[in-house]
């Protein structure tokens, strides 16, 4: 986690996000079996980060509690927010010419790829087009999309030689399968 997404109180002890800690007040009132089925979802470093979030918001009250799991539906529902990619001239940009490409036939390139390359594919997905990106991503799985999920931080820094060369690599993995 970065160091800029830690308050500082003043004993000294550092504190989660905002995010973790609404995370974990939501992951505390969830059921056991389902609060298994998350954790089992997590990776090594989340659930040490989660487990060191309960640790500060066992004495929550019930309210705080509820709002949280209310506050994590309404972000399910409102689905994954694309970052926008660092600015460039839209006219030029080296994903366009994907667009033209039936998502049927690109969602499965960046399903294989979703899991080893991430990043390829978060980057593809934030420069595509709203409807075209709907649809790209309704093509992959829950394993996929959350490997994908992860990386979409990085997006708005990722210099332009690197998306070029992402739009590369996927052009010519498009252009293979045919």
């Amino acid at each position: 986690m970065p160091a800029e997404a830690f308050d500082q109180p003043s004993d000294g002890a550092p504190r989660a996000a905002p995010g973790m800690h609404q995370a974990a007040l939501a992951f505390s009132a969830m059921p056991t079996q389902a609060a298994r089925e998350v954790s089992a979802r997590l990776t090594l470093v989340e659930r040490t980060r989660l487990r060191e979030e309960l640790a500060r918001v066992r004495d929550a009250s019930a309210v705080e509690r509820r709002d949280a799991v209310d506050a994590l539906v309404r972000a399910v529902q409102a689905g994954v927010g694309f970052p926008a990619p660092a600015p460039h001239d839209e006219a030029n940009c080296p994903f366009r010419r994907i667009e033209s490409t039936p998502a049927a036939e690109v969602g499965p390139i960046l399903a294989a790829c979703a899991i080893t390359e991430p990043l390829m594919v978060a980057t593809a997905l934030c420069h595509l087009g709203t409807s075209y990106r709907s649809e790209v991503w309704s093509l992959l799985d829950t394993e996929q999309r959350g490997a994908v999920r992860v990386t979409l931080g990085q997006i708005p820094d990722l210099s332009a030689t690197s998306t070029a060369m992402y739009a590369l690599d996927l052009r010519d993995r498009i252009t293979h399968r045919r």
